[in-house]
């Protein structure tokens, strides 16, 4: 995949669920994040109250309330291009540095594209995942995969053809 780093740290953006006072975040990059990128979000971030009532003093720094992980493993594995995922499943360090913190707290993995790494780390941390199995995921993430769940469902889609494997076929 070009630009597999870049594509990753577009989750980035879940950044903005710190506007909810019950969310914590912890963000888990093979791509290490420049101070400046991280202080526009929070100083977005940390304007919502201001925003909302008109009052520049109602701004907050909400720094204490993300940590980012960068998985061990990528000095380990410089040359491949593993998902981020896998670079977790061989980062112990990682690993324990996340139990240690969502320990005694509610925890979920919010997953880009899933894959079974993403459910051993799921596993492996104790923490449920927001996704479907791979398997399943893998069928239903097409075009066509989503045209058969609305057909199923007796959504009114397009007109169109799909499961298309072929040049006869298209």
């Amino acid at each position: 995949i070009k630009d597999l780093k870049i594509k990753e740290n577009r989750q980035m953006t879940r950044l903005c669920d710190l506007v909810y006072d019950y969310v914590d975040f912890i963000y888990v990059t093979s791509l290490p994040i420049n101070e400046e990128t991280l202080q526009y979000y929070l100083k977005l971030l940390g304007l919502k109250g201001a925003v909302s009532n008109g009052r520049t003093e109602d701004q907050v720094d909400l720094s204490h309330r993300y940590k980012i992980v960068i998985p061990e493993a990528l000095s380990k594995f410089p040359t491949h291009n593993m998902s981020l995922a896998t670079l977790l499943k061989y980062s112990p360090k990682a690993i324990d540095r996340i139990k240690n913190l969502i320990r005694g707290r509610d925890a979920y993995i919010l997953p880009g594209v899933m894959s079974m790494d993403d459910l051993y780390v799921a596993d492996l941390l104790g923490v449920p995942i927001f996704g479907t199995e791979p398997e399943i995921a893998n069928l239903y993430t097409t075009k066509s995969g989503s045209k058969r769940i609305f057909q199923s469902a007796k959504v009114s889609i397009p007109h169109g053809e799909f499961d298309i494997y072929n040049k006869q076929q298209l």
